[in-house]
């Protein structure tokens, strides 16, 4: 078996798996290691994973990582987190009083909608991978929990540097919550609405116009630099939000003749 060989969905990635140990986009069946998508073989030491060509993420444990609510099932949410595994919060890892002391669930699992619902969007922390590459979620600290009152920004997930905070607050009053998965959380720090549900990238009322502007530049800047394959983290993009309110007062549209100006001015 070498390492970095093309490999399609059902491709043998060894003929042997019984000395393997199963990584990320690999399966068993009849005693052969196989692919379950498209990408290449790696391998360290017994362990065999499959890199995907997608651009999707691959989970880590202790990961903050940014979910869209896809359905309940039994006692757990299963999440989108732009994986190519399948990720899912038991209830048991979520943060409530009810649920503190508690072992038994079975009262719980009909109130879980009135937790998070379908298409709600949480922020989380990766606490295992399974055997089988399922990325299993917590939220069982008070920073963690169902993101409202802000807009979704997605980029792709390589672009998303590892730092020791993934929880940012701008001086402008912006919250940047940068999911390792390539979902980030735009908000506002300055008012606290948390009550209130809403639909995705939209604000209650009692949340300032001029806020909301300023989401939407740093919006549109993440998404300058996703489209120039640019690393994100928080001090560029607090340097870039200064630099654009120098150069662009009172503008909150970014066209391309601004874009290649904001750019020359990072560089400089």
């Amino acid at each position: 078996m070498a390492d970095s060989n093309l490999v399609l969905p059902g491709d043998v990635v060894s003929s042997d798996a019984s000395y393997l140990l199963q990584g990320h986009g690999t399966h068993v069946s009849r005693n052969e290691l196989k692919a379950s998508y498209s990408g290449l073989v790696k391998h360290v030491n017994q362990l065999v994973y499959v890199e995907p060509f997608s651009g999707r993420y691959m989970g880590q444990i202790g990961d903050i990582v940014i979910g869209i609510v896809e359905s309940i099932q039994g006692n757990k949410w299963f999440l989108d987190v732009n994986s190519v595994e399948r990720a899912h919060l038991s209830i048991l890892q979520v943060n409530t009083e009810e649920l503190a002391n508690r072992r038994k669930i079975d009262e719980d699992v009909y109130e879980m909608s009135n937790l998070f619902r379908v298409k709600d969007i949480i922020s989380s922390e990766i606490q295992r991978i399974s055997p089988s590459g399922t990325i299993i979620l917590q939220t069982r600290t008070s920073k963690y929990g169902r993101l409202d009152n802000g807009i979704l920004v997605v980029v792709r997930p390589n672009l998303v540097m590892r730092q020791v905070k993934h929880i940012y607050d701008m001086e402008c009053g912006v919250r940047v919550i940068m999911g390792c998965n390539g979902y980030i959380w735009l908000t506002t720090w300055m008012t606290s609405d948390k009550g209130n549900i809403l639909s995705i990238g939209t604000f209650s009322s009692n949340v300032k116009t001029d806020l909301i502007k300023k989401v939407c530049i740093v919006r549109n800047i993440l998404l300058m630099f996703s489209s120039h394959l640019i690393k994100l983290n928080f001090d560029l993009i607090n340097r870039a939000f200064g630099v654009y309110s120098r150069l662009f007062p009172g503008k909150y549209n970014l066209d391309k003749l601004m874009e290649t100006s904001l750019l020359s001015h990072l560089q400089a």
